[in-house]
Order: C-alpha cells, then structure tokens, then sequence
C-alpha cells in the first residue's frame, strides 16, 4: 500500500494465478517494516493498535503478555508470536528495536 505514493505496507491477497477479478478475493496478510516506514517523510509515526516502532520490548509483553512462541537468533533478531481470534500478530525486534509488526490474517 502505498501513502501519499511512497510504500507504507505490503499485502498479500488470496487468489489464484490466473484470476483476472480481484474483487472477491481477500487480504491475508498486511505487514509494515520499520525500513520502508522510516523512508516516509510525510508521518510522524504510525500506531497499529497501540504498537509503534518506538515500543519496547517490554511494552509489546504489557501490552499482550507472554507470546504464542517466539524465535531468536544468534543475530540479535527475535520474533515474537501471538494468536489472537486464530488470526497471528509477528512483532520482529532487530538488535531490541521494533523493525516489523505483521498481521496474517489466513488464508480462505
């Protein structure tokens, strides 16, 4: 998705191949990355239910307690993974800095 035409976001949509009518299929995925955010010029920041890429850490575990699961490597790069109304919030930290919160909301 774009804003005020630079990129603020990318869906992912459910469809097959060759299908010419996008109007009836559905958005699955909506993810937002701190790179393309922090390239706009035009928003001083972006909440996603409450989520900024200002939060903490700390803040995102206040906020939704402990993870579904969670993934880490030697990288310092940790996702953390929540089920919620069997849809999945992603919130990946790079070096403890939130850097992509993603919403997958499934497929049909």
């Amino acid at each position: 998705m774009l804003y005020d035409g630079k990129l603020l976001d990318t869906v992912t949509m459910h469809c097959a191949a060759d299908d010419n009518d996008y109007s009836d299929n559905d958005i699955i995925c909506i993810s937002f990355t701190a790179s393309a955010f922090k390239r706009q010029d035009t928003i001083d920041n972006i909440s996603i239910g409450g989520i900024t890429f200002e939060s903490t850490e700390a803040e995102i575990n206040q906020m939704f307690g402990e993870p579904t699961d969670n993934h880490e490597d030697s990288s310092h790069f940790s996702s953390y993974l929540y089920l919620i109304d069997k849809k999945w919030l992603t919130l990946s930290f790079n070096y403890g800095h939130l850097n992509i919160i993603d919403l997958n909301f499934g497929g049909k």
